[in-house]
């Protein structure tokens, strides 16, 4: 959606379109819930924003609002929105921002970059002691894919359709093992949010104490800190949301 064209309407019928048309209804609607119950953070930072949509949509609690973002193509609308833009590749170290801050977000970032690590350490270091990372990346390996992959009537492996392989923005696939221990190099507390992301089939799955496998289950999701305090709060919200 080209911001600029959208003359007729207002910033706020903009981030309504763009939040429901990228999805933020999903991975970013249990990020919302969460912020909201965490006691006395007021400022957050997303990391591969894109446009201004999510951190338009914080609560008034969340005072001071950075986005950092490898381009300026919403520069407009996130000056609207009185968002701060950052411009940085994040397959590059030395971003620092004005402040450590309380909440960062990086979703469906990692799986875009080169050195996915550099970024994980540029985001460590711009968080508070007690801060918190929101992070998500895809499950390439749901049963439907697979499926289709093994008995070749798919042309490409990964979850993206209108891409060819080989010019796929993919550049690493993550399984929920591998995205702990790449979170881990940089935090000590890793609490599993994918299972607040309902679907019929895990829903009837949870109610009969059966194991949802990997291959059913979304994209590993994780809020992750540093802090024991904090990492015993988030667990409480989350167990407040299941």
């Amino acid at each position: 959606m080209n911001f600029m064209a959208q003359d007729s309407h207002s910033l706020a019928a903009y981030n309504a379109e763009v939040y429901r048309s990228k999805g933020l209804g999903g991975w970013r609607s249990i990020y919302l819930e969460m912020i909201r119950q965490i006691a006395g953070a007021s400022s957050a930072i997303e990391f591969g924003a894109g446009d201004p949509a999510f951190l338009s949509a914080l609560p008034e609690t969340i005072r001071d609002r950075r986005a950092v973002d490898g381009t300026q193509t919403y520069k407009s609308a996130f000056t609207e929105s009185g968002v701060a833009l950052s411009v940085h590749d994040l397959d590059r170290p030395g971003y620092t921002a004005p402040q450590a801050y309380d909440i960062a977000v990086c979703s469906d970032v990692f799986e875009h970059l080169l050195n996915p690590e550099i970024a994980l350490g540029i985001i460590a270091e711009n968080l508070n002691e007690n801060g918190v990372l929101f992070a998500h990346v895809p499950n390439e390996f749901v049963l439907k894919k697979t499926l289709c992959v093994m008995s070749g009537r798919s042309e490409a492996i990964y979850n993206h359709a209108h891409c060819e392989e080989w010019t796929h923005p993919h550049l690493h696939r993550f399984t929920n093992i591998g995205f702990r221990k790449f979170l881990s190099l940089r935090f000590r507390y890793l609490i599993d949010i994918a299972d607040l992301k309902k679907s019929r089939v895990r829903t009837i799955m949870h109610a009969l104490h059966i194991p949802v496998p990997y291959c059913l289950r979304g994209g590993p999701t994780y809020a992750c800190t540093n802090d024991p305090a904090r990492a015993q709060e988030l667990q409480g919200i989350k167990e407040n949301l299941v």
